[in-house]
């Protein structure tokens, strides 16, 4: 593929903020500024919103990941995949990060795990693994 190095971004609601400074001291030595507040309004939307985001520098140690986790689309774009090797990765720690980094509190007990992305057949295969 041709492309330049990857990078990762973090971003969250502006009361996810403690998160954020968790992830930017976890990879500091690839951050070189702190993290950001933003203010944004969707379109449409009258309500701004504020979120905090921390984005490491363009490194070839993220390639991998970045490989890993999408391939290119017939129509020039990046799509994003759950790769077959996904079990590989996933254990207690790193499904505790997914919680938390695109999860939901449900009011009624339990939580949902945002899987939009992905197709029917993508979280089937999630759900076994």
């Amino acid at each position: 593929m041709t492309y330049a190095n990857a990078r990762v971004i973090f971003r969250q609601g502006i009361d996810q903020s403690a998160f954020i400074y968790h992830l930017y001291d976890l990879f500091i030595d690839f951050i070189d500024s702190a993290p950001t507040v933003s203010t944004l309004k969707a379109e449409g939307d009258f309500k701004e919103r504020q979120s905090i985001w921390a984005a490491t520098l363009c490194y070839t140690c993220f390639n991998f990941f970045f490989e890993l986790f999408y391939v290119l689309s017939p129509d020039g774009k990046f799509t994003k995949i759950v790769p077959h090797s996904i079990g590989d990765f996933i254990d207690a720690k790193a499904f505790a990060y997914w919680i938390m980094s695109d999860g939901s509190k449900v009011e009624q007990g339990g939580l949902i795990l945002h899987t939009e992305g992905f197709t029917l057949e993508e979280v089937k295969f999630l759900i076994k693994v």
